[in-house]
């Protein structure tokens, strides 16, 4: 009995403080949901309207704006208690929101709060259930009147600047009417300077990005329209190029048109390229002939031969040019020679200066060095600027002017340049055509060269097959065809020979023509075939034979390549 009593008391102790946490509960319940609609209240005006536009909540600002109580607005119509309309509005963003499931947004709007004007943008943010259904959308009235009065502030503005321009106008059209003349007198000048700027630009090469194996890259920046400096790269045919570039002293129209001469001349004498030095002097003779001007010229005239990268030149008193190496070594072209265009004869040291693959060739006026130095210490010497161009040498050619222009702008006053600047990078791509064609060299000028490989003597059948179409094709007599066929034996089957008694698997480079007028055929090979000097290996011994039936053969001491050449003269009867 006494534990039943313990039980029951237990129980209405335990049923007393769910009681009490419950009534705690709800009163936290109520302080909370009193904070929201504090909260709430104090925000924008937001209203809570269901798809069939029932209001369902709205805050204290959103009543005021209405003028309604929440009694009035709630549960009644959107448009209804905003317009007193019986139908939802025209063009209903509300209406849009819930069929295009997504936020809309209504121009500003005009309300009357009491003896106030406000003015609001109003959106419409949809609100999903689950099932993705819009569940209510949420309206919001954005305060805009500071805005809108400053708009209309600004509009007034606007009208009263648009006043003042029109007086404006007046005034510039009469200020206008006054500068016609010197305006024309201007245009005049300045269409005479942008006929020269035009005629010198066409003056300049349009270079490829490559030559052969020769990459290049150029810049050319005169101070005015017109400038003193000029370049050019010449093919000259048979495998070369030249390069030539000059500074008129001076700048302007009179450099300008001194550097026009310089070019005619240049072209005038072009067929005498292969002599730099009688080059250089009959450019002086025409300067000396037809200039009276006192201006003068420093160039740089080189001839690359692409056969084996070696470079020809001659230097007019020109900044030397530099190359530098693909291991960063630099060296200079700077054989000695006086100005141009000053004395009757002067005198032009020739030299030549062998080439490698990756090296860089620099050439330069003097306007991209001869620049104030930023502490006012005197100006970048020619030291100074090849030491640059040195620690940009393992740039891309493409990119050393851009890191060189940077570095001018640190150390020196490159904006207040007063003379004109002319940047030309050649870059040598590949070994000379001599090392990397040799099998090539002695052909002549001949379309229709044909290139194959021979490993075997099924692939020595296959040439010998075509050999002898094209043969009968052109007409071959008798004996010059019976001679070629023998020749072609001798040389491949000897190669063969000699490649399977060694037992080296290599391939025979193959380059063969046959024209109506002539055969040829070279082979070459990475390791030796023949031996000229005593004739004790494989076609060597042959020789004196190919000899007897060839016009030419053309054996490298190396062993590694032989030629042999037929003319197709007409058989004596």
């Amino acid at each position: 009995m006494f534990y039943s009593i313990i039980v029951i008391f237990i129980s209405l102790l335990f049923v007393l403080f769910s009681i009490i946490r419950v009534a705690v509960n709800r009163r936290k319940t109520h302080f909370i949901k009193n904070e929201l609609q504090t909260i709430l209240d104090a925000l924008e005006p937001v209203a809570l309207i269901d798809p069939n536009y029932n209001i369902l909540r709205v805050n204290q600002l959103y009543a005021s704006i209405v003028g309604k109580s929440y009694k009035q607005l709630l549960g009644k119509k959107c448009y209804e208690a905003h317009f007193n309309r019986k139908t939802p509005c025209p063009g209903c963003q509300l209406y849009k929101a819930v069929v295009e499931k997504k936020p809309q947004l209504m121009a500003a709007s005009q309300w009357n709060i009491g003896k106030h004007k406000v003015w609001y943008d109003v959106s419409f943010t949809p609100v999903f259930d689950r099932d993705k259904k819009v569940k209510y959308v949420v309206e919001t009235k954005k305060d805009i009147t500071a805005l809108h009065k400053i708009k209309t502030a600004l509009e007034e503005q606007k009208l009263i600047l648009e006043h003042k321009a029109r007086e404006l106008a007046d005034k510039n059209h009469q200020l206008s009417l006054a500068y016609d003349q010197l305006e024309t007198a201007l245009a005049e000048k300045d269409h005479d300077l942008e006929m020269a700027r035009d005629i010198q630009q066409s003056l300049l090469p349009n270079l490829p990005a490559t030559y052969g194996h020769l990459h290049f890259w150029e810049n050319y920046e005169p101070i005015q329209h017109i400038g003193g400096d000029l370049y050019d790269l010449i093919p000259l045919g048979n495998q070369k190029i030249g390069v030539f570039i000059g500074d008129v002293s001076g700048h302007g129209l009179a450099a300008a048109f001194v550097a026009a001469m310089v070019k005619l001349s240049l072209y005038n004498h072009i067929e005498k390229y292969y002599d730099p030095q009688r080059f250089f002097k009959d450019i002086n003779q025409d300067l000396k002939n037809h200039l009276r001007t006192g201006l003068y010229l420093t160039a740089f005239w080189g001839v690359i031969d692409l056969k084996t990268n070696k470079i020809k030149y001659v230097r007019g008193s020109h900044p030397p040019p530099v190359i530098i190496g693909r291991d960063n070594s630099m060296r200079q072209l700077d054989s000695k020679g006086m100005l141009i265009g000053m004395l009757p004869d002067p005198f032009f040291d020739v030299e030549v200066e062998q080439l490698y693959p990756g090296d860089k060739l620099l050439f330069f006026t003097d306007g991209c060095f001869n620049i104030e130095k930023k502490d006012r210490s005197g100006f970048l010497s020619y030291a100074d600027f090849i030491g640059i161009l040195h620690n940009l040498g393992s740039l891309p050619l493409d990119s050393i002017y851009g890191a060189l222009n940077l570095r001018l702008k640190t150390d020196t006053t490159l904006s207040k340049v007063d003379d004109d600047r002319t940047f030309v990078g050649i870059e040598v791509l590949k070994k000379p055509l001599n090392e990397r064609y040799k099998y090539l060299l002695h052909f002549p000028k001949a379309k229709g060269i044909c290139r194959c490989r021979v490993a075997n003597r099924n692939d020595f059948e296959l040439l010998l097959n075509k050999i002898q179409s094209k043969m009968k094709k052109n007409e071959y007599s008798e004996r010059n065809y019976s001679s070629i066929e023998n020749g072609v034996k001798e040389v491949l089957e000897s190669a063969l020979v000699q490649f399977e008694k060694e037992k080296v698997n290599i391939k025979l480079n193959i380059a063969w023509t046959v024209n109506p007028d002539l055969f040829c055929l070279s082979c070459t090979s990475t390791v030796p075939f023949c031996e000229v000097s005593n004739g004790k290996t494989g076609v060597g011994k042959g020789i004196f034979l190919l000899r007897t039936y060839m016009d030419e053969v053309y054996a490298e001491e190396s062993g590694t390549s032989v030629t042999i050449i037929k003319r197709n003269s007409p058989s004596i009867v």
